[in-house]
């Protein structure tokens, strides 16, 4: 026998099974039921609500989590997959003022983690580093322009000094970025067992 819901200006209420005021005080409207009153109390409904909010809270952060991870992935191997794209769109990306914002922005967080730390090299050590290095990109090899990399990164407190700096083209010194040399340098396309111990002698050389 099916249950009634109204007794003497009492509703039921379905989910916490109490009786309340037949009234929008406990209950709110909804037009479509016979009585024009919500078949859960708003106490019950609130709970609901917050219920619902939390597990949604927490689904769309693991979808979010997923989805990140996935475009990180799928971004990193493009970018490896077309490298000279990504060189054309950074040259063009630096050209903006938003480019140029940014490049100030790292350039004066790099000077300011120089302050902190020593900064001894001198032009004359540099030079004697590259021929050190007969003149080539430590890393791969290649001769050219070359640039002062960080061979413990300066996030790592890394120092400008002569036996942290090694002489890397610009595509070795953007790959390698903030890695570890030896993790990094193992699996990398250009690596060399000759290269890896002289860059290792010259640093130990120094130490």
């Amino acid at each position: 026998m099916r249950r009634k819901s109204h007794v003497n200006g009492q509703k039921h209420c379905s989910s916490c099974d109490e009786w309340k005021p037949a009234d929008t005080r406990f209950f709110t409207l909804k037009s479509n039921r016979w009585d024009k009153l919500n078949p859960n109390c708003k106490e019950c409904n609130k709970l609901y609500a917050e219920r619902t909010k939390e597990a949604k809270k927490m689904s769309g952060a693991k979808r979010y989590i997923e989805k990140k991870e996935y475009i990180t992935s799928y971004n990193m191997k493009w970018q490896k997959e077309n490298l000279d794209k990504v060189k054309i769109i950074s040259r063009r990306f630096a050209k903006t003022d938003k480019g140029k914002l940014l490049r100030l922005m790292a350039q004066q967080r790099r000077d300011a983690r120089k302050k902190a730390l020593i900064a001894d090299l001198t032009t004359l050590q540099w030079h004697e580093t590259i021929e050190y290095f007969n003149g080539c990109c430590a890393y791969c090899g290649k001769d050219g322009y070359l640039t002062q990399d960080h061979f413990i990164p300066l996030s790592k407190m890394g120092i400008y000094s002569k036996k942290n700096i090694i002489p890397a083209c610009e595509s070795c010194n953007l790959r390698k970025n903030t890695k570890d040399f030896i993790i990094w340098y193992t699996e990398y396309e250009h690596f060399s067992f000759n290269r890896k111990q002289k860059i290792l002698r010259f640093i130990e050389e120094f130490k």
